[in-house]
């Protein structure tokens, strides 16, 4: 990873900018709860999280951003949640 520092992938979609998500923005993008990310996580049908800290994890926000393109209820959901803006 020539130029890379930090270690973090750059994102998938060079669109979508490579922030780091808190669970709180990740539960209102999704509109899935904590509950629910983490069991799907677990499962395997959720993006994993970076740890970023001794007891703190954060999802890049590419990572969430192409999960959800690829699941039309989530899609769905999020747009309903954001007014249905572009």
């Amino acid at each position: 990873m020539a130029g890379n520092t930090q270690g973090i992938m750059p994102p998938a979609n060079p669109a979508i900018p490579n922030r780091l998500l808190r669970l709180p923005e990740v539960t209102a993008r999704t509109c899935k709860s904590r509950s629910v990310i983490y069991r799907e996580l677990r499962e395997g049908k959720f993006p994993a999280p970076l740890k970023i800290g001794p007891h703190a994890v954060a999802w890049r926000e590419c990572d969430i951003a192409d999960w959800m393109a690829t699941r039309p209820s989530a899609r769905s959901a999020a747009l309903a949640a954001d007014g249905d803006k572009p």
